[in-house]
């Protein structure tokens, strides 16, 4: 069974159905995951969610049936283009229909791009479709939802910095200030916080096995 793609425009006051359908189209998703440095710690990976799924595709349009129409009595391809372009122009979703075996989509798209051409021999058009997927949702919501992404990933980062960072620790050999504040917070520069909470008042005077409090 061939693909058969058909484009609906309008809730299906419009339609366009490929007379050559493409041999084959690319689905392409993904996810919104974030990275997000975390002091101490490093990059972190917090998790979002599904992107907006693209569609891309090629064919032609027929001057003529050659014998891999699926179907008679097409439009001419100046019809087929100036519609696409319209679509495209309109600021409206479409809806996009491909039946083939054991895979079909049904979806709301919007025209991300689209090439066409002519090529040495038929009249025929030759194009290059892409469609995004078009999600209906209103601003209030997509503004919510952004905080919503955003605080979650402030708190998760605020929840791995808690969990690095020690309450003691003890001091090794060869330990200076500098190194111990290193190692713990990622910054010598940071010893003099750690030396006031415990009244150190001269370096020199660390033990091995010492407990600081941090």
């Amino acid at each position: 069974m061939p693909i058969d793609v058909v484009l609906s425009y309008d809730s299906g006051k419009e339609k366009l159905r490929l007379p050559v359908p493409p041999t084959s189209y690319d689905f392409q998703t993904g996810m919104a995951h974030k990275s997000v440095n975390v002091h101490n710690l490093g990059e972190i990976l917090v998790m979002g969610k599904r992107q907006l799924s693209s569609i891309s595709l090629e064919s032609y349009f027929p001057i003529q049936d050659d014998g891999l129409c699926v179907y008679k009595d097409f439009p001419p391809p100046v019809t087929f283009v100036n519609t696409l372009n319209r679509w495209k122009e309109s600021g409206k979703p479409l809806r996009l229909l491909i039946t083939a075996k054991g895979l079909s989509l049904n979806q709301v798209v919007v025209i991300e791009s689209f090439s066409y051409g002519h090529r040495p021999g038929p009249l025929d058009v030759h194009f290059s479709l892409t469609l995004k997927e078009y999600r209906f949702v209103s601003a209030q919501k997509a503004a919510a939802a952004g905080t919503m992404q955003g605080q979650t990933a402030a708190v998760q980062a605020t929840k791995a910095t808690a969990k690095a960072t020690p309450k003691t620790y003890t001091v090794k050999r060869g330990d200076t200030g500098y190194i111990i504040a290193k190692r713990v917070y990622g910054d010598g520069s940071r010893w003099p916080e750690i030396k006031k909470k415990n009244g150190i008042k001269d370096d020199r005077k660390l033990q091995i096995g010492q407990v600081l409090k941090l």
